[in-house]
């Protein structure tokens, strides 16, 4: 039996690396809930680009482009949610600073790329087309769950990507667990990610159930953006 969407909408993230489900996880809450489904960026992007990196520039490019991306993904969820509807984005809009993060980390990036980023990130702030969703929910999954469902996914999951988006994950997952779920307190949430896909939706469900907070302040996304771009990078 199909719930009742909340009458006041939010805007729910589902994060975690890749292979955790957050695809779909998203897909079957938003059904489940009677949601709106906004993919990841990277997804929306078109023509697709690639995600070699060639060289610090290029990746620059590709992080800004996918900025800016996030903050019309931030506007569409927005103005769902005004509307009264519950909408499940694919990751938040925090994802090219906290993976351009884990790739200084893993040292495929220099840390000078986090600079522009932040001033990109910024300017958006100051227009109000960027911030933070009213829930995040982090899929909690094993290793060995996440390289199961991606070599059953290789459309999905590129085998020529998966080591480093694998690696860049656990750093992620360091970011997500000093920086982001204190600085969000209620408005984050840890879920487990394993087993079926009803099993997990069900679990999604309970999470939004419990209590979706009002509309994040405007100054949270600020003070996590200033938080992630002058810590440093995560440990191996």
């Amino acid at each position: 039996m199909r719930a009742r969407p909340t009458a006041r909408g939010a805007i729910v993230a589902i994060e975690g690396p890749s292979g955790s489900g957050k695809t779909t996880a998203t897909r079957f809450a938003a059904r489940a809930l009677g949601g709106v489904v906004l993919p990841e960026a990277y997804r929306r992007l078109r023509p697709t680009p690639s995600l070699e990196i060639r060289s610090a520039r290029s990746l620059l490019g590709l992080e800004r482009r996918l900025l800016g991306e996030e903050a019309r993904r931030f506007a569409e969820a927005r103005t769902a949610a005004h509307r009264g509807r519950i909408v499940f984005t694919d990751t938040g809009f925090f994802g090219p600073i906290t993976y351009s993060r884990a790739l200084v980390a893993l040292g495929l990036a220099p840390a000078s790329i986090l600079g522009p980023l932040d001033r990109t990130a910024r300017a958006l702030l100051r227009d109000r087309r960027w911030g933070v969703p009213d829930l995040t929910i982090y899929l909690d999954t094993n290793e060995r769950t996440r390289r199961r469902r991606i070599a059953a996914d290789p459309r999905g999951h590129p085998p020529a990507l998966a080591a480093r988006h694998e690696a860049a994950g656990r750093f992620e997952r360091q970011d997500f667990e000093r920086w982001v779920a204190p600085t969000l307190g209620a408005r984050y949430r840890l879920v487990n990610g394993g087993g079926r896909r009803e099993e997990v939706t069900r679990r999604v469900r309970r999470a939004v159930a419990a209590r979706v907070p009002r509309p994040a302040p405007r100054g949270l996304a600020a003070e996590l953006l200033t938080l992630l771009v002058r810590a440093p990078p995560p440990a191996p």
